[in-house]
């Protein structure tokens, strides 16, 4: 049941991102909700389902973008692997160190898929790539506080009843 709530929520980030979120941009940069749940995920579930939901969620990334298929699902998934093998107990309890996983895991999505579409393709600029980081990192900081428990809700054991 908590898999399938998982992917309703990707595919709602999904739908949210590309159509509510694409309208709320400065500089033409707008929030990666996805990158965020995939980084707050990481940081409560096991690594193997975690690989897996990253690759899927990067793979939808690559779709929608309709370029580079493939590279951002590889970022993900080193991501969101690095996040839950490092993770223990008192990081997941912990909004502060969320928001750092969130801070760093933007800094080293976005300075990655630059730097491979600098070297592949020479079409990034660093004055660009600055601001995409600085403001995207803005942006995922406000969405990690809010999609936290949702994802610590989702990689739980058991689900609760009331």
């Amino acid at each position: 049941m908590k898999n399938i709530l998982t992917y309703l929520t990707l595919i709602l980030l999904v739908v949210l991102q590309s159509t509510v979120l694409s309208r709320i941009e400065i500089l033409h940069i707008t929030p990666n909700v996805i990158l965020v749940f995939v980084v707050c995920y990481s940081m409560y579930d096991e690594p193997s389902k975690t690989v897996i939901f990253a690759v899927v969620s990067g793979l939808v990334v690559d779709i929608l973008q309709a370029h580079h298929i493939g590279l951002t699902a590889l970022i993900m998934m080193f991501i969101g692997l690095a996040l839950s093998v490092i993770s223990s107990d008192y990081i997941r309890s912990n909004i502060i160190t969320i928001i750092i996983a969130t801070v760093v895991s933007t800094f080293v999505f976005e300075g990655l898929y630059g730097f491979l579409l600098y070297v592949m393709f020479s079409k990034m600029t660093a004055e660009y790539m600055f601001n995409v980081i600085f403001i995207e990192t803005l942006y995922n900081i406000f969405a990690s506080v809010l999609l936290m428990w949702w994802a610590k809700f989702l990689a739980e054991d058991e689900i609760r009843s009331f």
